[in-house]
């Protein structure tokens, strides 16, 4: 741009940007001007002048070097980014920039603040702009992130915040690379936002919940006004008015009802979605597994009939508390379908876990579909013995002969070979290969 007379005149230039433009979120065409930012932090603006794109300002190195951004959102007269050190994953304090452009020709940077953890996106409410990401806290020797919700006027001064996912647990959320899981009602000043926290708790092992948090703004606060558990990830939320919304994913359809002062949720649907299927050899059965936050639902249909209703015979399979050492297992072989799972009680943490498992130290519960479609249920000792062969399929009969054939789902008695677990068959092969 040339100043002739104090005043700005626009001088034709190539209309390429160098960089890296991530998505919509970082181009903006609004008062007669077209905004383009990249993601290595340069702003250009260009007036488009009959069938010509003129740049009328270029600013350079928003961020600082080997940094990028990661957010970007043009409100009103406004352009809101942040920028992070992709090598630092979220624990060290990262840029929340302004650029004024209330003068549409020549932007001009307003400020910057130094914030903790890692934005994901941004919100315009009214006069104030909302924000959510993640923060990674060291707790040596350990990491642990937690989610955080803020509101900040239009000048980038925060006026609350919120902490998601505070148990000392790993937070993510989807909407990190996705918009549309989380929800904005414009009207009622509210936001949806679904995450994840996951992560080992002693006596249990490692654990996942998926959470909904749903946050009021008033005035210039914040308050959660739901907190809710459900089987799987939310994947979007629609809101109805101040006292209605429905949330839902690929199994489950729910609906939410202010009753006075408390939210009740109702489901519409929850979908039965199979696990596995399995065809029992040499019969006319198979058997469905769909896993439930209760247990193992094990049904047994027609094989030519999956998907008719025609149902044979149901059983659920209680879900241990525990799995620290072990997570639970389903086994099927022959007619025989059974669940593993770690007694509860024996094992605190990952220190108390055994080299191999001991008959007293698991769970057993199992079934065999009979001829007729009906599952019988199995002792635990018989049980362990299907257990100790379908953990050893690998079975060799010279373990001195490295060119002998690996005989496969032990086809042999254990007289004639000896049987391994997958790692230890590599085990013995590797020992050939370098012998």
């Amino acid at each position: 741009m040339d100043w002739l007379g104090g005043q700005p005149t626009i001088v034709q230039l190539p209309t390429e940007v160098a960089g890296r433009i991530p998505d919509y979120s970082y181009l903006q065409f609004q008062n007669g001007y077209f905004y383009a930012l990249t993601e290595e932090g340069d702003l250009s603006t260009f007036a488009i002048c009959g069938n010509s794109i003129l740049l009328t300002d270029e600013l350079k190195d928003l961020v600082a070097s080997e940094h990028q951004i990661v957010a970007a959102r043009f409100f009103n007269d406004w352009l809101y980014f942040n920028d992070n050190d992709p090598k630092k994953n979220g624990y060290e304090t990262n840029v929340m920039g302004a650029i004024d452009l209330s003068t549409p020709a020549i932007p001009a940077v307003y400020g910057t603040i130094s914030l903790p953890g890692d934005t994901f996106d941004f919100i315009q409410d009214e006069d104030f702009l909302w924000s959510f990401g993640l923060i990674t806290v060291r707790s040596e020797p350990t990491l642990y992130s937690l989610g955080k919700v803020s509101l900040f006027t239009e000048r980038i001064e925060e006026v609350d915040h919120l902490l998601l996912g505070t148990d000392g647990r790993q937070f993510s959320s989807a909407s990190r690379s996705d918009d549309q899981v989380f929800h904005f009602d414009e009207n009622l000043h509210r936001l949806f936002f679904p995450y994840t926290v996951s992560g080992f708790l002693n006596g249990i092992g490692w654990d996942t919940e998926y959470r909904l948090s749903v946050i009021d703004r008033v005035d210039q606060d914040l308050m959660e006004v739901v907190s809710e558990d459900f089987p799987v990830s939310v994947e979007r939320s629609i809101s109805y008015d101040s006292s209605n919304f429905v949330t839902f994913s690929d199994a489950f359809l729910y609906q939410f009802q202010k009753m006075g002062e408390e939210w009740e949720r109702v489901p519409l649907l929850e979908a039965r979605v199979p696990s596995s299927v399995f065809f029992v050899e040499v019969t006319n059965w198979a058997i469905v597994t769909t896993g439930k936050s209760e247990g193992y639902l094990l049904e047994v249909y027609r094989k030519d009939r999956l998907y008719s209703g025609d149902l044979s015979d149901r059983q659920l399979v209680p879900r241990g508390e525990s799995h620290v050492c072990l997570a639970p297992e389903i086994f099927y072989t022959g007619n025989v379908v059974f669940v593993v799972q770690e007694q509860e009680g024996i094992f605190v943490t990952t220190e108390d876990c055994p080299d191999s498992f001991s008959p007293d130290q698991l769970r057993f519960i199992g079934f065999e579909v009979s001829s007729d479609g009906k599952l019988k249920e199995l002792d635990p000792e018989s049980l362990w013995e299907v257990y100790e062969i379908v953990q050893r399929p690998y079975c060799v009969q010279d373990l001195t002969n490295c060119d002998g054939t690996l005989v496969e789902e032990r086809r042999v008695d254990d007289a004639e070979a000896t049987c391994f677990s997958e790692e230890g068959y590599w085990n013995l092969a590797y020992q050939c290969s370098t012998r």
